[in-house]
């Protein structure tokens, strides 16, 4: 799983914990992104590039 890598935790073998752990940071990461557009839209202070950074950044690319 692409959010396990890129956290460096291969070790896990319980497909469950796995999901539990996936969800967990979907929900994470869906708080910072609304967090950072909530920022955008009052401040206009983070460009979407910045965003997409970011992302990208989080996602190893």
């Amino acid at each position: 799983m692409l959010i396990l890598k890129i956290f460096k935790i291969n070790n896990i073998k319980n497909y469950q914990f796995q999901l539990l752990f996936f969800f967990v940071l979907k929900i994470k990461f869906d708080f910072i992104l609304d967090s950072l557009k909530t920022s955008y839209i009052i401040h206009n202070e983070i460009p979407e590039n910045i965003l997409l950074k970011i992302f990208a950044n989080l996602a190893g690319e």
